[in-house]
């Protein structure tokens, strides 16, 4: 092999032309080295690129749209609704001032926010109904419907006495029970009234004679006599302190809620609600325990506080409840399942 670099002049030009051509050889055997290199770099990535595309067509081929069908069901399952009507507190005047302005009520506001209890309760049951067949509606009053005169300050502050405030808010009731059998078309309406502590004729919490000394108590019956005639509407007053409902097989005892004791602390009322609901099934067993008083609502699978229609007040501030806007409960309590549900109705 002729190397130009170490030849000199007395090259011939035959020698001459030979060593260019090896030169032009060895440069194009370099070239093709690298064209080859190239050539293998873009085959293993045409590969890999294949594999790609190979899984995505796979995964296309698995992907398939769901298709959910109604279920065609023979019937609906069965449910009773409770509305709850709780701790109205109807001719007590909150005045906004003393509440930092969270709240305000007095008989203008009582007048719209019972008007709203039934309508939007209606409502709810209506959307349930999609669900599930409501035929039956049980109306909870939980006492605590008045304020009264039970501490002097009420007496400077109230709007009503308690005889006009009993009269007041039957004919709520009354138009309110009679709403929801014309606007619900239920075949049964049990109207289940609880006597509240605040309802009472005396100076201070009778316990042996609670219901004879409750002006609460004296309106139930009366507005059973004063719908008695109409179809389907029945009541349930008690004589003692739990108004004990039997709903499909399950004991559901309501009261008031004041027996509870609770004197503030860690965990709020319910370490208190707990311990009282133990005592109590002792004698009998509650599947659930639904009552009010406390002004808050909370809601578990074994008991239920109502909410308040007054909202937030110097009561509620003084036993440091958390603030809550007004409200009333409806709770749905299926045949077969049981409590299914437990909503607080915005007024």
């Amino acid at each position: 092999m002729i190397n130009l670099n170490e030849v000199g002049p007395e090259l011939t030009k035959e020698q001459k032309d030979m060593a260019k051509l090896e030169e032009m050889i060895r440069a194009g055997q370099g070239q093709t080295r690298e064209l080859k290199k190239l050539l293998k770099y873009y085959q293993d990535l045409v590969i890999e690129k294949e594999k790609e595309l190979e899984v995505v067509a796979n995964l296309h081929q698995l992907h398939q749209t769901i298709t959910i069908e109604p279920e065609q069901k023979s019937g609906k399952s069965e449910t009773t609704a409770i509305l709850t009507l709780s701790d109205w507190h109807a001719e007590e005047t909150v005045d906004p001032r003393k509440v930092n302005n969270l709240n305000e009520f007095n008989l203008k506001i009582l007048d719209k926010r019972v008007k709203n209890t039934f309508r939007n309760a209606m409502i709810l049951i209506n959307l349930w109904r999609k669900l599930t067949k409501i035929d039956n509606l049980i109306i909870n009053i939980k006492g605590d419907i008045m304020t009264g005169f039970i501490h002097e300050e009420f007496v400077e502050s109230n709007a009503l006495h308690p005889t006009q405030t009993i009269l007041l808010v039957m004919d709520y009731l009354a138009g309110g029970i009679k709403f929801m059998a014309k606007e619900g078309g239920f075949k049964s309406i049990i109207i289940a009234g609880d006597t509240g502590n605040h309802g009472r004729t005396t100076d201070k919490m009778r316990v042996g004679t609670r219901n004879e000394n409750s002006y609460e108590w004296l309106m139930y019956h009366i507005l059973s006599r004063i719908l008695q005639s109409e179809p389907g509407i029945s009541f349930s007053i008690p004589e003692g302190y739990f108004n004990m409902m039997d709903i499909y097989g399950k004991n559901i005892r309501s009261h008031h809620g004041d027996y509870v004791k609770y004197q503030g602390g860690v965990g709020g009322i319910s370490i208190p609600v707990n311990k009282a609901i133990a005592e109590w099934n002792t004698g009998q067993v509650a599947y659930l325990d639904i009552f009010a008083h406390w002004h808050q609502f909370i809601h578990t699978a074994y008991w239920i506080s109502c909410p308040c229609l007054i909202g937030y007040n110097m009561f509620a501030i003084k036993i440091k409840a958390k603030y809550e806007l007004p409200g009333q409960a409806l709770i749905f309590i299926e045949k077969d399942k049981g409590l299914t549900s437990a909503l607080k109705v915005f007024v």
